[in-house]
């Protein structure tokens, strides 16, 4: 996006003990960085001319536009996901949502909750999605993205698209799919209409044979009142060798009327010829995962590969610093077969950050998980002299003094700090009377992912006081 100029690419090969190494680097200049949140992706060819890909989904923190440019158009289709592009600019703000239905000076808003259980999930890279929610034409859906005192409102309006039915062409078997081994394809229809639908398989090189298609499966559901049918067929093809690969296809008819003919790219590799490394972690890699504090969290990832890996080898970062397995009480990590598990147990706020576990250093295959732990704002105070509550201190007119408040949660919490003078020195913070207009004082700022630190300097110009060591603290 923005002004192609300010885009360039530069690509370099240098040899190497293991070979050559390529490098193509994408530089955006910085005064068109700030609206290029999203997700940026890198096909390459290897030497069997195979395509792949690869993909990173960046956040540039934009303080003047805290989501991240969309059409404020999104057509829908009552059979599909709905999808809300709310995307902010930066992963750890707060995001509310809601929709206002009807449209018109009877509308009621209602606010939107996440809940997987319920088909309704966020993500910052996607935005909201609702899985199951059959929404009615021209709904007017808002978020709103806030980050300490600044606030950005969004509003997306839903447009019909006439649509029936919606199908899909999915590879059952697991990655990577090897010589020898089994391919199995699913061809699903979902529809509302109870039509006499025929699902057919093709390729170029499919050998009846050596291939077998399931009998047509067929379920009725509901939801929300309405009704809708699900037809569904596999494709199982054994002991697959490179002929099988390519793009097989799945064509819908209905009386003898074609529906839809969709496609899907099928690569066979031979583990004899070609290094490989599959990895399947146990959530969506564009996902934020979210926990409560005192959650248990368990990351795993089944691994494939040829030659097999060390799995001894294999290491947890956190923020871009290792974390040390055998010293550490909070993470752990065991290995079960093929499956790499680390463990972490009674969550706490500091946990919040980014995690990357590092498969194979050599071959660059890792996976990385943006947890956020979310729970109740916690308060430290600290005093310049480590004053404890109860104790006085007592400073000269035109002297300063200063101590920090913390504020840890997340979201992360606003911390107003009000000062009270008391009128005799037992005097609780309960009796203190709120003499701002006496005080001055400089406010300084810094935030870190997942904690807010403020300090605040205070100057007494115009008379000596006593304050109480009971600082009045506001979370909003």
């Amino acid at each position: 996006q923005g002004n192609e100029k300010a885009v360039k690419i530069e690509n370099n090969q240098t040899q190497t003990p293991e070979g050559e190494k390529w490098v193509s680097e994408l530089i955006i200049d910085s005064p068109f960085v700030s609206d290029q949140t999203g997700l940026f992706k890198c096909h390459y060819n290897d030497s069997s001319d195979v395509e792949n890909e690869n993909h990173v989904y960046v956040f540039v923190n934009n303080k003047n536009a805290l989501l991240a440019p969309e059409p404020d158009t999104v057509l829908f289709s009552p059979i599909k996901p709905l999808i809300i592009p709310c995307r902010p600019s930066t992963s750890y703000a707060n995001v509310s949502f809601w929709y206002d239905a009807p449209i018109g000076p009877s509308a009621k808003r209602t606010n939107v909750i996440v809940d997987r259980r319920r088909g309704i999930t966020f993500d910052p890279a996607i935005g909201i999605r609702f899985e199951k929610l059959f929404v009615h034409s021209n709904m007017n859906f808002f978020c709103e993205v806030s980050l300490k005192d600044k606030k950005e409102k969004a509003k997306f309006i839903t447009v019909y698209v006439s649509s029936d039915h919606y199908t899909t062409l999915n590879v059952k078997s697991p990655p990577p799919v090897l010589v020898n081994e089994s391919l199995k394809l699913e061809c699903k229809i979902q529809s509302f209409k109870n039509e006499s639908y025929e699902i057919d398989f093709g390729h170029s090189n499919l050998n009846q044979s050596e291939s077998m298609t399931s009998e047509l499966k067929i379920e009725q559901n509901f939801e929300q009142n309405r009704e809708f049918y699900t037809y569904s067929r596999e494709l199982t093809v054994d002991k697959v060798n490179s002929e099988n690969e390519g793009i097989y296809y799945c064509v819908v008819t209905a009386n003898n009327i074609t529906v839809d003919n969709i496609t899907k790219l099928v690569t066979i590799y031979d583990k004899s010829l070609v290094h490989f490394i599959e990895m399947s972690p146990s959530f969506d890699l564009n996902e934020t995962v979210v926990r409560q504090v005192g959650e248990d969290f368990q990351l795993s990832v089944s691994v494939r590969s040829f030659p097999q890996i060390d799995l001894d080898r294999v290491s947890l970062y956190k923020n871009g610093v290792v974390i040390s397995l055998n010293e550490s009480s909070i993470y752990k990590m065991s290995f079960q077969q093929n499956t790499i598990i680390v463990d972490m147990k009674n969550l706490s706020l500091e946990q919040t950050g980014f995690y990357m576990l590092v498969i194979s250093p050599k071959y660059h295959k890792n996976v990385t998980l943006n947890l956020k732990i979310e729970g109740k704002p916690e308060m430290i105070l600290y005093h310049s002299s480590q004053i404890t509550n109860g104790s006085w201190s007592k400073y000269d007119s035109g002297s300063m003094f200063e101590f920090e408040c913390i504020g840890k949660g997340s979201p992360i919490p606003i911390v107003n700090v009000f000062f009270s003078a008391c009128k005799q020195k037992n005097s609780s913070a309960e009796n203190c009377e709120e003499d701002q207009k006496a005080y001055k004082w400089v406010t300084k700022h810094s935030t870190e992912r997942g904690w807010n630190l403020e300090s605040y300097n205070y100057t007494d110009e115009t008379r000596v006081k006593k304050l109480c060591a009971e600082m009045q603290l506001l979370f909003t």
